[in-house]
């Protein structure tokens, strides 16, 4: 790597990079130990790109934080990551566990407001059907990405 300096009259005029000197960065430094900690948590658990760089982020410091790539590039990375641990291991895609003996204590019956469908099509629905009444009376819905198993 080198950088261009220009001088006049012995004197420095210009430097193509500024900010090269030996001391090192401790920002950057933190900041490469930061996204290696969210590529081992892709590695570790089944969570979002999101929800690794949210939980890492909330444990570093201001400058440091300053100092990430940005968001879209970390889950860029984290992607990859993601997809490397992926190929290694031979699994392909994710499907949620099924358990064919599942069922639901008594004293949950209550919050049960549909089960329907056979052992590999189960479906089951819980919530409270005061909180239905308000959703349906409800201009708008907002709905986050949770979704992506449901049939």
């Amino acid at each position: 790597m080198s950088s261009k300096v220009n001088t006049k009259n012995d004197e420095i005029a210009s430097n193509s990079d500024p900010q090269h000197y030996h001391g090192g960065n401790k920002e950057i430094i933190l900041t490469h130990q930061a996204v290696a900690e969210m590529k081992d948590k892709m590695g570790e658990v089944s969570a979002t790109a999101t929800a690794v760089i949210g939980s890492v982020s909330t444990q570093l410091q201001p400058d440091v934080l300053l100092a990430l790539p940005k968001k879209m590039s970390l889950k860029r990375t984290l992607h990859r990551k993601r997809q490397k641990l992926q190929s290694d291991s031979g699994s392909i895609s994710y499907s949620p566990p099924k358990v064919a003996t599942f069922s639901i204590p008594d004293e949950f019956q209550h919050m049960i407001l549909c089960d329907c469908g056979s052992a590999d099509d189960k479906m089951i629905t819980i919530g409270k059907n005061e909180l239905l009444d308000g959703l349906a009376r409800a201009k708008l819905w907002l709905a986050d990405g949770t979704f992506k198993f449901v049939p």
